[in-house]
């Protein structure tokens, strides 16, 4: 029992994430010999290279090889390039120092990536569904292999944002529903609520200064999938346009395709989204107990508390005021929404 526990322990962690995305071509420094690095770089190299090639240069058999369907195409092999490029570059070392911080700094909440798990399953599982709407006849193994390796090549390059806001979701959970049971109970005095009070706010430090340490490459990588996703929406929706006969069977696959992407895309963004809801819950706890008890201690405890989450809140920005949240996810579409109906209008 203990070695299965171990098994899964291991399997669980943002180690074997890690070598599973070295798989599809991103790179991480797990050897400190140069010979080997070297190679595992030109194999990444490789794999991108062959992901090029594949996608703009050999006929996909998923879509029809138009003017607007090479746009798409590059499009997304150049949002793999970019991440893969960045891997090279960073070696995957604030992803790592990320995950041992957590690890040393919050030694009793394991972290099992459950969101990043789920939504690779969910990701497999719709890719497959899209596969089988095109005729399957159309479909050498080869190029059966290099669509699925290409798409998931994709989805593991925003695997980082996910794999960040899981953490931080998790922990964030956890820290909350501790201090709320806390501060609920009758018989607590105003001592132990402002020790209570004074532990949620330094473990809520640490993992907001270990969260926003990651921001740089979270920004790169996620402005890099905006970019992409807004050039496919508005090419898809020109290619369908310029079509003279446009049917279910024909656009079902371009549909699902970008709803796959833009679901890897949202996912990280929700979670963050959950995550600043379980602190809103605990700021209501907090009122509370500001309006109801009048320790001067515990005041101070409070109003530490509330200007550090208030403060806390416009860290994780993509961009000056813009958060990493719902709120991202709702004015993307917003803005897909306005060029889609100005391009619409051009066209007619």
């Amino acid at each position: 029992m203990q070695s299965i526990k171990i098994i899964l322990n291991s399997f669980f962690s943002m180690h074997t994430i890690l070598w599973l995305n070295l798989v599809f071509g991103y790179y991480f420094k797990f050897t400190n010999s140069l010979f080997v690095n070297l190679l595992v770089k030109l194999y990444c190299v490789s794999c991108c290279g062959v992901i090029i090639a594949y996608t703009i240069l050999i006929d996909d058999p998923t879509f029809d090889t138009s003017f607007s369907g090479t746009l798409y195409d590059a499009a997304l092999v150049t949002e793999i390039f970019a991440n893969v490029l960045l891997t090279i570059i960073n070696e995957e070392r604030i992803l790592r120092k990320f995950s041992l911080d957590l690890t040393s700094e919050f030694p009793s909440i394991k972290q099992h990536y459950f969101v990043f798990y789920l939504t690779i399953v969910v990701l497999c599982l719709l890719k497959c569904c899209s596969i089988f709407m095109v005729d399957i006849e159309k479909f050498t193994s080869i190029d059966l292999f290099m669509n699925i390796f290409t798409f998931y090549a994709f989805c593991c390059g925003r695997s980082t944002f996910i794999c960040v806001a899981d953490c931080y979701l998790n922990i964030i959970h956890v820290l909350c529903k501790s201090l709320n049971e806390q501060l609920e109970k009758n018989n607590l005095k105003d001592t132990e609520k402002v020790d209570c009070v004074k532990h949620f706010l330094s473990s809520y430090v640490k993992i907001s200064n270990n969260t926003f340490s990651t921001i740089t490459v979270i920004r790169l990588k996620t402005i890099t999938a905006f970019v992409s996703e807004f050039i496919k929406s508005i090419f898809i929706v020109y290619y369908f346009n310029s079509c003279t006969r446009v049917n279910l069977a024909f656009i079902a696959p371009w549909i699902f395709e970008i709803f796959l992407s833009l679901f890897s895309l949202f996912i990280p963004l929700i979670v963050m989204e959950v995550a600043a809801l379980y602190i809103d819950d605990v700021k209501k706890q907090l009122s509370i107990q500001l309006l109801t008890y009048e320790d001067n201690n515990l005041h101070d405890a409070l109003h530490d508390a509330f200007d550090y989450i208030d403060s806390s809140y416009f860290r994780y920005t993509l961009w000056n005021n813009v958060p990493l949240n719902l709120t991202l996810v709702l004015s993307f579409i917003n803005l897909c929404t306005s060029y889609i109906i100005a391009l619409l209008q051009f066209t007619y």
